[in-house]
C-alpha cells in the first residue's frame, strides 16, 4: 500500500523512539512494553502504525527495519542533528562549510552548564597532543586553559583577530608570556573570524558566539575528513596572519 509524505511524517514525529530502538534491535510487543513502561495499546498501535508505512516488519522473531525503514531511519537521524544544531548553525554564517557538521554532535548550552560547550572542547584538548585553533572570543578561562596545556608541553598554534589580541595582551600579558615562552605559536588576523574552531588530532569543535561573545552552542567530530576540512580553515586564516614574537607583548 502506498502511503503519502505526510502521513510517513506524522508517524515518525509520534514513533521515533520506538523506531530507534527497533534500529538498535529486534523487538517484540513485550520487550517494548517492557522497556518503555507504555500501556499495551499504544504499543500494538505504534508497531500497526510504523509496519503500515512501511518502515518495519515482522519475521517472526520480533520486528525489525525494513530495507526502505533503514533509509528512513537514516535520512531521519540526519534531519534530526540538523535541527538540534540550529541554534548553532544560525551564529556561523552563510559562508560556514555544512560538510564540517557532518555527523556530528551538537553540544548546547544549559540552564545547569551555559558553558557546557567549552567543556566538551576543553575535553577534547586534554585527550589531543596538538592543537590549531580560531578564535574570534577569548575569555579568561580560554587564556587559562591554553597556559597550562602550553606548560604541559603541548604543541598549539592560534589566529587571533587582532581586536580579540589586543585584550588579550592588556588583560592577560604574563599568561600571554607563558604560552609563547612555552613554544605556542600565535598570530594576528585582520581579518573577521566568523566563529570558534578548534582543530586536534583527536577531533575538530566548532563554537558559534552570539553578537555579545556569548556561546550559542558547539558541534564536535571525530571524522577524519572534517578534521582535514578544519585544517584546511584554518590554513586560510593563518595565511596572511603575523605570527606574534615575544618583544611584542
Amino acid at each position: 500500500m502506498s502511503h503519502g509524505t505526510a502521513e510517513l511524517h506524522d508517524v515518525l514525529s509520534k514513533r521515533a523512539d520506538v523506531l530507534k530502538r527497533i534500529h538498535e534491535r529486534e523487538y517484540d510487543a513485550s520487550d517494548l512494553r517492557r522497556e518503555t513502561e507504555m500501556a499495551d495499546s499504544t504499543v500494538y498501535k505504534s508497531l500497526r502504525e510504523l509496519e503500515d508505512v512501511g518502515l518495519i516488519t515482522n519475521g517472526g522473531g520480533g520486528y525489525d527495519l525494513t530495507a526502505y525503514g533503514k533509509e528512513v531511519y537514516q535520512k531521519h537521524e540526519e534531519m534530526s542533528r540538523v535541527c538540534k544544531a540550529r541554534p548553532v548553525l544560525e551564529g556561523l554564517g552563510d559562508d560556514f562549510d555544512l560538510d564540517m557538521v557532518s555527523d556530528a554532535d551538537t553540544v548546547l548550552p544549559e540552564p545547569h552548564a551555559p558553558q557546557k560547550p567549552v567543556s566538551r572542547m576543553e575535553d577534547m584538548v586534554n585527550a589531543s597532543e596538538t592543537v590549531r585553533g580560531l578564535a574570534p572570543v577569548v575569555t579568561e578561562r580560554y587564556v587559562r586553559f591554553a597556559r597550562r596545556k602550553a606548560v604541559e608541553g603541548m604543541d598549539a598554534e592560534f589566529v587571533l583577530e587582532k581586536d580579540v589580541f589586543e585584550h588579550v595582551r592588556r588583560r592577560y600579558p604574563k599568561m600571554l608570556e607563558d604560552q609563547l615562552e612555552n613554544g605556542v605559536s600565535v598570530y594576528v588576523t585582520e581579518r573577521t573570524v566568523p566563529y570558534g574552531l578548534l582543530v586536534s588530532d583527536t577531533g575538530v569543535c566548532v563554537i558559534s558566539y552570539d553578537g555579545e561573545g556569548g556561546v550559542l552552542g558547539g558541534v564536535v567530530s571525530d571524522r577524519v575528513p572534517v578534521r582535514d576540512k578544519g585544517d584546511e580553515v584554518f590554513s586560510k586564516y593563518r595565511r596572511g596572519a603575523t605570527k606574534v614574537r615575544r618583544k611584542a607583548v
